[in-house]
């Protein structure tokens, strides 16, 4: 019986402390209901937005835990392949949220560029918000 109980905790124990050794966090509840969704994005919570990404994304993160950020939080991306040294956008991820407001009756949107190294480690995040 304490055997049954055992094994899913040591399991539990294996991918926390993976996740934290990795510079990852785990996606939960209460970080969710505190998170700014992508669909609530405003001009006025664009800043926000943009440092709960840097918070949940540092430096060093896996590519592969990036793009599943993206998904998860169903965020629309492109992946820009190639190498990183010889082209400025290589190995990165192009995200955009759209509609975000409006200034002077031009759109609004969130251009987002998440750049990875060689090694395939999150580099830099940087974000632009464009009119048309």
């Amino acid at each position: 019986m304490k055997t049954k109980l055992l094994v899913p905790l040591l399991l539990l124990m294996l991918v926390v402390s993976s996740s934290a050794l990795l510079g990852t966090r785990l996606v939960n509840a209460e970080d969710e209901d505190r998170s700014i969704l992508p669909s609530d994005v405003t001009l006025a919570n664009v800043e926000a937005f943009q440092e709960q990404m840097q918070r949940d994304l540092p430096v060093g993160t896996a590519k592969q835990d990036v793009e599943a950020y993206l998904t998860h939080w169903e965020i629309p991306h492109t992946y820009i392949g190639g190498d990183p040294a010889n082209l400025e956008y290589a190995n990165s991820f192009h995200a955009a949220l759209s509609d975000i407001g409006s200034r002077n009756f031009l759109r609004a949107s969130l251009s987002i560029w998440i750049t990875h190294d060689q090694d395939d480690k999150l580099r830099d995040i940087w974000f632009s918000v464009r009119y048309k």
